[in-house]
Parts: structure tokens; C-alpha cells; sequence
């Protein structure tokens, strides 16, 4: 019962995150706040939960070392496949601009999140 009531709550704080963009018509400075805060939440957990994390179930099957630089290459690999997506996007030639290249990005992070969270899934 705990599980449900807190996909709900996940659920109920999603929609109440997009109320604002529905309040103002012209509502640019909104949504570049609201992915500013989303971005920095993002970078938080991820340098203060996941990345210590990671580190310690590569500590279970490697000695400090092989652990640390296996960290540090795949995040690197993520940061220069982040900076790839930016880099190849056409921009000039969008018509809809920068918000539309935002949303490509969102987009190919999702599908690039979900591929291993699916086959996660499937073999449990």
C-alpha cells in the first residue's frame, strides 16, 4: 500500500509541476526556470546518490582502482554522448528554435534512460 500511495504522490507532483505553464500565456521564463531547477536537481542526485552508488557496487566486484576508472570512464562516455547529441542536433535549421531542440534532447535522454531500464525489467 506504502508503494501505491507514493507513485501517486510521484504522480500528483508531476501534475502539479505543470500547473504554472498553464496559468500565463507567454510563459518562456517559466519553463526555462522550471528546467533550470529540474536540471539542477538532476545534477544533485546524481553527484550525491547515484555516482557514490555506483561506486560501491563496483567496490563489491573490483578493488579501488579498476572501480574508479571504470566510474570515471563511463562517466565519461555519458558526458561526451550528452555533448555529442548537442553537437550533431541542427540548430539553424529548426523552426521552432531552442525549445524545440530542448525537447529533442528530453526526448533521446528518455529513450537512452528507458532502453536499460526496460531490459532491467524484462530480466527480473
Amino acid at each position: 500500500m506504502t508503494s501505491f500511495l507514493l507513485t501517486v504522490l510521484a504522480g500528483f507532483s508531476t501534475m502539479l509541476g505543470t500547473i504554472p505553464i498553464f496559468l500565463k500565456r507567454q510563459s518562456n521564463r517559466i519553463l526555462v526556470s522550471a528546467l533550470g531547477f529540474a536540471a539542477g536537481v538532476m545534477i544533485t542526485i546524481s553527484f550525491t546518490d547515484l555516482i557514490p552508488n555506483s561506486f560501491l557496487s563496483l567496490r563489491e566486484s573490483f578493488v579501488f582502482l579498476p572501480a574508479f576508472l571504470i566510474l570515471a570512464i563511463c562517466f565519461c562516455i555519458g558526458v561526451i554522448f550528452s555533448f555529442s547529441i548537442d553537437h550533431f542536433l541542427p540548430q539553424e535549421k529548426m523552426q521552432y528554435g531552442k525549445l524545440y531542440q530542448v525537447g529533442l534532447i528530453s526526448c533521446l535522454a528518455i529513450i537512452m534512460h528507458n532502453i536499460p531500464e526496460g531490459c532491467s525489467s524484462y530480466v527480473s
